[in-house]
């Protein structure tokens, strides 16, 4: 008898629901819903926040999240579908991303089992296949944890980072689903610690500081 937690369960679902003869299309282009992005807005003075895509491409970042995550990425690059960062292509290809989580094993574990359940969920996605195929092709450690076959959810969990700008620094991760976009989630991070809170109030400081220079 099979040993299958909640989200293994499911994914197994989504593969016996996959037509016999489904072919890769062209998937629908991803907008944020207004609502969500006036709560990212909202957020921004004291809480950075993302809202990504089926395939995990950042949708939109407040100021915040955007210097938490990637300083080194254009802050209007969401609003171009042609350029909008992909967390999993920054996560396994880029080495500022790589060199940003300290605990970034565990996370890549983490995002290649929420990429499987995604793949099982959208399985004619040709983007998303693509995806799979260039981060098997272009990361070692991404192939060797494809080929084990996790699938998870990813709900909640910790980064621990060493910022180029504030330093070593701790967030807790939470993911909430959109009602009005079911294919998006918006993912807001809360420092773990004073430290991690003074850090994080030294960040905010700069980019406003920045905003009005």
């Amino acid at each position: 008898m099979l040993q299958l937690d909640e989200i293994e369960a499911v994914h197994l679902h989504n593969l016996a629901r996959r037509p016999a003869a489904s072919g890769l299309s062209e998937p629908p282009h991803e907008t944020p819903h207004p609502r969500v992005l006036s709560l990212l807005k909202s957020l921004d003075a004291a809480t950075p926040a993302l809202v990504l895509g089926r395939r995990g491409d950042v949708l939109a970042w407040n100021r915040l999240g955007h210097a938490l995550f990637a300083e080194h990425v254009d802050f209007e690059a969401p609003q171009d579908t042609r350029r909008r960062p992909s967390i999993p292509r920054m996560f396994f290809l880029d080495p500022l991303t790589r060199d940003l989580h300290r605990n970034w094993a565990e996370l890549a574990r983490i995002h290649v089992a929420y990429l499987r359940l995604t793949a099982g969920r959208f399985p004619t996605d040709a983007r998303l296949a693509e995806l799979i195929g260039e981060l098997a092709m272009g990361s070692d450690e991404f192939a060797t944890l494809w080929a084990t076959g996790e699938v998870a959810d990813c709900t909640v969990g910790d980064m621990h980072l060493q910022h180029p700008t504030i330093g070593a620094a701790s967030v807790a991760y939470q993911v909430w689903l959109q009602p009005d976009s079911p294919d998006h989630r918006l993912e807001i991070y809360t420092p773990i610690g004073d430290s991690s809170a003074d850090a994080l109030r030294i960040l905010t400081q700069d980019r406003g500081e920045s905003s009005v220079s």
